[in-house]
């Protein structure tokens, strides 16, 4: 058994499946660079991480908040994250994830690199805060020279990004 984190072990859903989800599904949507998460709460909700009318990564108003299903969708395909054996070995008992997304929610403290929709949905199904991307951004700062700067930095985070 392979003991890591796979962040990219999603199922696209069916319009029926979608209509039977369970609660404390971890879902993402793919935005044009970028995936919005989220946890299913059952009756057509989830919470995620939202502003005052739409999801905008580059907001500073944004706010954890439980939305209808089609809200966090906003048209996309949504996608199902499928836990590998050694998540499954992590992950926490369906109230607990439940619990841990309504506690968040009216949370404010969104950043795009240290605590994003992601961050919440791994927290909320394994109580530790997780991001791919942040992780590509780690391996990809190690490496960046010196010299390279804050400017080289940035270069490196928007490649990231295409």
């Amino acid at each position: 058994m392979r003991k890591m984190i796979d962040y990219n072990n999603f199922k696209l859903l069916s319009l029926l499946e979608i209509q039977n989800l369970q609660k404390g599904s971890h879902i993402r949507v793919k935005y044009d660079k970028y995936y919005h998460h989220g946890i299913y709460m059952g009756n057509n909700e989830i919470v995620h991480f939202f502003g005052d009318d739409e999801f905008d990564i580059y907001s500073k108003n944004l706010t954890i908040k439980k939305t209808i299903f089609d809200l966090f969708k906003n048209n996309k395909e949504a996608e199902l994250k499928i836990y590998n054996e050694y998540e499954s070995s992590l992950l926490l008992p369906k109230e607990e994830i439940l619990k841990n997304a309504t506690n968040l929610i009216g949370r404010k403290d969104y950043d795009i690199l240290f605590n994003n929709c992601e961050h919440f949905a791994y927290f909320c199904t394994f109580g530790k805060r997780k991001s791919y991307y942040q992780q590509l951004i780690t391996e990809k700062s190690k490496n960046i020279k010196r010299n390279d700067g804050l400017l080289g930095f940035i270069d490196k985070f928007n490649d990231l990004l295409k």
